[in-house]
């Protein structure tokens, strides 16, 4: 079984993210469980700057992908995880396979970069509609996940459609589109 978990970027100002995170993942099923964190407050300021000064969407956007090293850098540090960093070290592990003792976190610019060729099957909007709940829906459908999680701080109506998710601002503009790829989302509160 393998598991695409996105570690929502709000989620980072919790002072107990971490107990909590090692809690939530001790009582999943076993997996192997590939993360990726949002950008919180990083990828907030790059927003109000735009909404400031806008810029070209799709440099803004790559922008938001360079800056999400932030988030994942602090998340590594709190946990002994393998890690994925450079571009195609997701295509060598998923040959061998990845841990179901621990999860593997991945930096977005691994896998998710302009020129990525091995993301053939999708292409994403390079503006606002995407965030990181599309990314992480990207990689699950890359990977051939079994599930994707996307962890949030706020509560989840798990009768909403995606449509609707994106309606209410729980995910982005480009999520119910891709999530129509993937057979199995549980969108929780941690």
């Amino acid at each position: 079984m393998r598991r695409v978990v996105k570690i929502g970027g709000s989620l980072l100002n919790r002072r107990d993210l971490p107990t909590a995170l090692s809690r939530w993942m001790s009582q999943q099923t076993p997996a192997e469980t590939l993360c990726i964190v949002g950008g919180g407050t990083v990828i907030d300021a790059i927003r109000q700057l735009d909404s400031i000064h806008p810029a070209d969407p799709d440099m803004v956007h790559w922008m938001c992908v360079d800056s999400l090293q932030t988030t994942f850098q602090l998340v590594a540090s709190w946990f002994d995880w393998s890690t994925i960093v450079r571009p195609g070290e997701l295509q060598t592990a998923m040959t061998g396979g990845f841990s179901t003792v621990s999860p593997t976190l991945l930096a977005v610019s691994s896998f998710y970069y302009p020129a990525a060729s091995f993301l053939t099957r999708i292409t994403l909007p390079h503006d606002w509609r995407t965030t990181t709940d599309s990314i992480a829906a990207l990689l699950a459908i890359e990977t051939e996940a079994d599930e994707l999680v996307l962890l949030k701080s706020c509560e989840v109506d798990h009768e909403f459609t995606p449509q609707q998710l994106a309606e209410q601002g729980i995910v982005d503009d480009a999520f119910p589109e891709i999530a129509e790829g993937i057979s199995v989302i549980r969108i929780e509160r941690l």
